[in-house]
C-alpha cells in the first residue's frame, strides 16, 4: 500500500505497488524453502542412513552406577556404602543410617527410608547425610538432595 501512495505521488502507474507486493511474497517463499531443505536435509539424510543400516542407532550412555562406598572425606564420615541388593548403610558423622534405594531411568538415585540406626547426641556435629533423600551422580561426585530437591551435600568415590 505504501507503494502504490509513493507511486500515485510520483505519477507513476499505481500497479507497480501490488506487483512489488507479490513479488516479495514469492521471493519471500521460496528463499524460506531453500533455508527449510537445507536446514533439515542432513537431518533426512542421517534418518534414511539409520533405517538401512548404514549407522548404528546411537545407544544412550549407561547410568552411573552406585554401588560402592562414597564418602565426604578421605578416611572419614560421613559415608554411604550402596549394595547391589538395594540396600543403603553409612555414617553421618554421629549416627548409623541404614535403608534401601532404588535408581530412576533418568539416572537419580532414590534414597528409601535412609533412617539413622542409633540415636546419639554430638555436638558440633552436621549430620546432613541423615535428611538426604535423593542423589545425582555427576562425573564420578555424588551430590545428596534433601527434603526440596536440593544439594545439600556431596560424596566423593571411597578411597
Amino acid at each position: 500500500m505504501v507503494v502504490t501512495v509513493v507511486c500515485r505521488r510520483t505519477r507513476k502507474p499505481a500497479y507497480w505497488g501490488p506487483l512489488l507486493g507479490v513479488v516479495l511474497v514469492l521471493l519471500s517463499a521460496i528463499v524460506t524453502s531453500i533455508l527449510f531443505q537445507v536446514g533439515l536435509a542432513p537431518m533426512h539424510e542421517r534418518n534414511d542412513r539409520i533405517a538401512t543400516g548404514e549407522i548404528p542407532v546411537e545407544t544412550p550412555p549407561p547410568l552411573p552406577d552406585p554401588v560402592g562406598d562414597w564418602e565426604a572425606s578421605v578416611g572419614g564420615t560421613p559415608y554411604l556404602r550402596f549394595s547391589a541388593d538395594g540396600t543403603v548403610d553409612g555414617n553421618d558423622g554421629c549416627n548409623d543410617l541404614s535403608g534401601r534405594w532404588t535408581q530412576e531411568s533418568s539416572g537419580r538415585i532414590d534414597l528409601e527410608a535412609l533412617v539413622p540406626q542409633t540415636t546419639n547426641v554430638c555436638d558440633g556435629v552436621d549430620t546432613w547425610l541423615s535428611v538426604g533423600r535423593s542423589a545425582d551422580i555427576v562425573d564420578r561426585y555424588m551430590y545428596v538432595n534433601g527434603d526440596m530437591d536440593s544439594p545439600i551435600g556431596g560424596l566423593q568415590p571411597a578411597r
